[in-house]
């Protein structure tokens, strides 16, 4: 909970410190994005390693005077305890040890919404919907928590885009279930 709480205290602090943007910077047209995200959960220690893989749609609201986007995103996070690196010509055992299926929708602030620039700094819901973890093996169970979002997207001329986002997701219902700091890229489309 005291993480929750320095994160959205650092996002209040950054989002006051951040100048309004003038009105004819606000979006004029209804936009939407499919994008496919990939990243590595930096909370994770050696030898737990996890990377998460998520499909998401995003849709631009225009709002007065305020850039705005809701996004939904369906993932899978699979994290593994390496149990041996490589040693000559033998290689990694990987053993499964936490399987999480995230669902998260989020509503997100667009500091910086130009023909080819994208920033984004959100808040949304994550609900995980399967949670398998190696202290429980052969139990699936449910959680839900909340999640900031932070990204930037690269758009060019024929739509397509690259982009580079961080996400802290925090489950709340069963403490064994790991919080995610991942780190990542992502790849995709926009629709006008």
């Amino acid at each position: 909970m005291k993480t929750t709480c320095f994160f959205l205290i650092i996002l209040a602090l950054c989002l006051g410190t951040v100048q309004a943007q003038e009105p004819a910077a606000t979006i004029t047209e209804h936009s939407s994005a499919l994008r496919v995200e990939a990243g590595y959960n930096v909370l994770g220690h050696h030898p737990h390693v996890g990377g998460l893989l998520q499909v998401g749609y995003e849709v631009d609201l225009p709002v007065r005077r305020v850039n705005l986007a809701l996004g939904a995103q369906l993932g899978m996070y699979h994290a593994y305890d390496l149990r041996e690196w490589w040693s000559g010509f033998h290689s990694t055992v990987f053993e499964a040890d936490t399987h999480i299926t995230p669902i998260n929708l989020y509503l997100g602030w667009l500091p910086l919404c130009k023909e080819h620039h994208r920033l984004l700094v959100g808040v949304g819901y994550s609900f995980a919907a399967l949670v398998n973890v190696v202290d429980k093996p052969s139990t699936l169970y449910t959680n839900h928590g909340l999640l900031v979002r932070a990204g930037y997207d690269y758009v060019f001329d024929n739509n397509l885009f690259v982009g580079a986002q961080v996400q802290y997701t925090r489950y709340f219902v069963h403490p064994v279930t790991p919080d995610l700091l991942t780190v990542g890229v992502s790849l995709g489309v926009r629709f006008e």
